[in-house]
């Protein structure tokens, strides 16, 4: 990365093709003076989508845990990080039928969680400066975490998606939590200054 330019901080996670979609974008933003931090929830990714290579210079969160001191009684008492980030993915477990991965009476307990994810991303954020943060819809305890940290730092989070317009990508300038205030304020602009174009030459096809 060079020091001078803007960077913008990329979330992975194993869904298929996203450190796949996200690595392709790298060379688009260099070419317009934007460099790519990338951080992982683990090294799942590497090894599903990168020949078990790990991407240079990437923030891995596991490898974070592995070498973070145990968290003390006190410093798990703090009323602000809740459990409720921790919930869609618990919610994919019971879903999807799948086996928690942290078993019980290890040394790392999922109420450790919310702490270190916030410590994560808060050495992150001090250490790359991110302009932005890009994910797809921040709808896990990884995303929710990054999320928090950004709207503490007045850093915007976007979310891509497949756009129901062939060719083109949705971006939610919210993490797509609030996108139901983003399309509203759209809406009130149409109707006061009228669609583009371009909007009213696809509404006709």
């Amino acid at each position: 990365m060079t020091a001078d330019h803007p960077k913008i901080l990329c979330l992975v996670n194993a869904a298929a093709y996203s450190r796949t979609y996200f690595e392709e974008l790298r060379p688009y933003l260099a070419g317009r003076g934007i460099d790519m931090a990338f951080a992982l929830d683990s090294h799942l990714p590497d090894v599903v989508y990168g020949d078990g290579q790990p991407i240079p210079g990437a923030w891995y969160f596991t490898d974070f845990c592995a070498k973070h001191p145990p968290l003390s009684p006190s410093e798990l008492e703090r009323r602000d990080l809740r459990w409720d980030g921790l919930f869609s993915d618990f919610d994919r477990f019971l879903t999807l039928e799948m086996r928690v991965p942290l078993a019980q009476g290890g040394k790392l307990a999922y109420q450790h969680i919310p702490l270190l994810l916030e410590r994560f991303f808060t050495q992150i954020f001090d250490e790359v400066r991110p302009v932005a943060v890009l994910y797809e819809q921040a709808s896990n305890s990884f995303a929710l975490a990054a999320n928090m940290v950004a709207r503490k730092r007045g850093i915007p989070f976007f979310s891509l998606a497949p756009g129901r317009i062939g060719g083109r990508v949705e971006i939610s300038p919210t993490g797509a939590l609030r996108d139901h205030i983003t399309v509203g304020r759209i809406l009130e602009r149409v109707k006061q200054e009228g669609a583009s174009q371009e909007a009213r030459d696809l509404a006709d096809h």
